[in-house]
């Protein structure tokens, strides 16, 4: 294409499109398509294309080129009637026929041998050969009328090239459709591409209609798009993302996304009610949005009962009743990470909400032990502490004296956490809290277990202690103690605890039930099986080690083990004594080793057409495996051979290898043992 010579051409037709303004509408567009078509067709004209049948699945290259030189000297004989075109004609034609022959059978001997491993294919390799007449015909057909029409993305190039030429009469025709309101019938076709979307290229039901609309009728959806824009931006609201630019759906998600997370980092509150509209064009019912952020909680502020306000830089409670005013019916209250200090805070906090069961204050430093004992009584003699049943003082350095002090105070307090507080040593107290069930103290600097018994002490009806990750160094249970009467779960991972008998103690606990007991140093040695089952036999009462049940089973396996593993010892445990009154001597289990074959074999290969050789073969390979691997070494398919295994000590007789699943190992190939390989002659297999 020569866009000059496009231009020059165009320039001319210009003269005609502007000879005469003062005609209607559809007239105008006629003579402008009539002239600029002519130029169209002389500088970008149509090229034809053949579609093809779909080929069958068994075609080749080799059978396409045999036909192609068919056609060839047929077209030829047909024009000359000689001998030696007729001789070429034979030749070809029953080249083709042979190939063809060859073809197939190549293929339906892969398809059998394919569907041998998978059966679930059979339908679909002979799906392409079945004609359902029952059925509605999906192949396309191409139909060719008599008017034919540019590609409109030609058309759009050449409107680029000319639009200096062409731009003066286009501009008349489209005011003169705004004055008149009245668009050009030739302009309104539309031209229906079908749009593949997967599969078969001949199957209708693969592709989707398109229209594609004439070039000119895009420019003027522009200019006309843009007055409109114009007009509806200053009229549709701020907040609605329809028929507005750059306001789609993904659009909005996008900004809608961004903003939540600025809202977030700047500790802000962000609230989402999504509803479902019944019709593209229906709005929010205001009372409907109403109620619902009222069932949500979200308004008003009175009904919240879980707020979450970590990392919100929080350092004083506030004007005195101002929390009780906003939300009074708290439950849940997150504080994590604030810059709370004073105890007295937390005090007034607790004081001004009555329903208050959980308090987390984890990360604020609250190591100044001062505080109101007159706010305090006040505060508890008003029921101001009466709910709170769980507590969270982790990191947050609060001696535990204050703690020991404050405890009284909270008649209903279940669950307690002081982790990460760097405690060394436990304090003694006199009066015991009883109504502290569960204790979470990890990560402090508990070294002796003298200090653990303060805390069984301190926290008489103690159910659960978790005191994972404290360099413990030991556990002495004496059976005078009164500590831990009712303690069921004891978590020591992590600990540095070195001494079987201390693991031993355990069985002290009257009411102890699981432990945990992973990552300490004692069983750093051990592998992790036996590590398990030399605990199970030690600790007879626990009936759940490390999260994981014992069953009666795996405890009669783990005390047997035990009692074998010290019976040639000079100093075996005490637990081995009672456990042999138990389960009695046992006999050492005997070596016996299953599997006598070899990983792999020397066997004497016979290839047809070769000299025999020695080969060492994997047994763990399966028939299949082996027989693909020799026809990528002989460079043929897998289907063109065939295996037969004779034993060394029966030269008479051998067994054909046809099970693919079967491992070698499972024929008994032996050293000096042999296969013969067995290459098929691929015209005659």
């Amino acid at each position: 294409m020569n866009e000059l010579e496009m231009k020059k051409d165009m320039e001319e037709a210009k003269r005609a499109l502007n000879s005469d303004n003062t005609l209607p509408v559809d007239e105008q567009c006629k003579r402008w398509n009539t002239e600029v078509n002519n130029v169209l067709d002389k500088h970008m004209p149509l090229k034809s294309m053949r579609v093809r049948a779909k080929d069958v699945p068994y075609i080749t290259a080799e059978w396409k080129q045999a036909i192609r030189k068919k056609r060839k000297f047929a077209k030829r004989h047909k024009k000359l009637q000689t001998e030696e075109s007729l001789a070429e004609l034979r030749k070809w034609r029953n080249a083709a026929t042979r190939i063809r022959r060859r073809a197939i059978r190549k293929y339906w001997r892969e398809k059998a041998e394919d569907l041998k491993t998978n059966p679930r294919n059979f339908f679909n390799a002979f799906a392409p050969f079945i004609r359902n007449k029952g059925k509605e015909n999906t192949t396309i057909s191409l139909q060719v009328d008599d008017k034919i029409e540019h590609d409109q993305r030609e058309v759009a190039q050449a409107l680029r090239i000319t639009a200096e030429e062409i731009s003066g009469s286009l501009t008349t025709i489209y005011n003169q459709v705004l004055a008149h309101g009245v668009w050009p019938a030739d302009w309104k076709w539309g031209e229906w591409i079908p749009i593949h979307k997967k599969d078969d290229h001949l199957s209708k039901e693969n592709y989707r209609p398109v229209t594609i609309l004439i070039a000119v009728d895009k420019v003027f959806e522009q200019l006309l798009c843009k007055q409109l824009c114009e007009l509806t931006d200053k009229i549709f609201d701020d907040f609605m993302s329809a028929y507005r630019k750059s306001y789609s759906c993904e659009t909005t998600l996008i900004r809608l996304v961004e903003d939540w997370k600025h809202a977030l980092d700047h500790n802000k509150a962000v609230g989402v009610l999504s509803s479902d509209m019944s019709k593209a064009f229906d709005s929010m019912y205001p009372p409907l949005l109403l109620s619902k952020l009222q069932a949500y909680a979200l308004l008003p502020h009175e009904r919240r009962e879980v707020v979450t306000l970590d990392c919100c830089d929080i350092s004083t409670a506030g004007e005195p009743g101002e929390i009780g005013r906003v939300c009074p019916r708290v439950t849940e209250l997150d504080l994590t990470s604030n810059h709370i200090e004073d105890w007295n805070d937390v005090l007034t906090i607790l004081s001004q909400l009555k329903y208050l069961r959980f308090l987390s204050l984890c990360g604020n430093p609250l190591d100044d032990s001062t505080y109101s004992s007159d706010l305090v009584s006040n505060i508890f003699q008003s029921g101001g502490f009466a709910s709170l049943t769980k507590l969270v003082l982790n990191n947050t350095n609060v001696p535990l004296c204050t703690v020991q002090r404050l405890l009284k105070y909270f008649p209903s307090l279940e669950e307690l956490h002081l982790s990460l507080n760097n405690y060394p040593r436990v304090p003694e107290y006199k009066d015991p809290c009883t109504t502290v069930k569960r204790l979470h103290f990890n990560g402090n600097s508990i070294k002796h277990w003298e200090d653990v018994e303060r805390i069984g002490k301190i926290f008489s009806n103690l159910e659960t202690l978790i005191i994972m990750e404290n360099p413990l160094l030991n556990v002495e249970r004496r059976s005078k103690d009164e500590s831990f009467l009712s303690l069921k779960c004891l978590y020591l991972t992590k600990t540095k605890l070195t001494s079987w008998e201390h693991i031993e103690d355990l069985r002290k606990f009257l009411s102890l039930n699981e432990v945990k007991l992973i990552g300490i140093s004692l069983l750093a040695s051990y592998e992790k099986n036996d590590a398990r089952r030399l605990l199970v036999a030690r600790l007879p009462n626990i009936g759940c080690l490390n999260g994981t049940p014992v069953t009666s089973t795996e405890r009669e396996d783990a005390e047997r083990h035990f009692i074998r593993k010290y019976q040639t010892s000079n100093q075996p445990p005490a637990r081995y004594h009672e456990l042999v009154a138990i389960h009695g001597e046992l006999d050492p289990l005997a070596e016996v080793n299953m599997d006598s074959r070899a990983d792999y074999v020397d066997i004497l290969m016979h290839i047809t057409g070769r000299a025999p050789r020695l080969q060492s073969v994997y047994l763990e390979k399966t028939t299949w495996q082996f027989r693909k691997d020799i026809a990528d070494m002989l460079q043929v398919h897998v289907s063109k051979i065939s295996l037969n295994y004779q034993d060394k000590g029966s030269m008479q007789w051998s067994e054909r290898m046809i099970y693919k699943n079967r491992p070698l190992y499972r024929y008994g190939i032996k050293d000096g043992d042999a296969i013969f390989v067995v290459v098929h002659d691929s015209e005659n297999f």
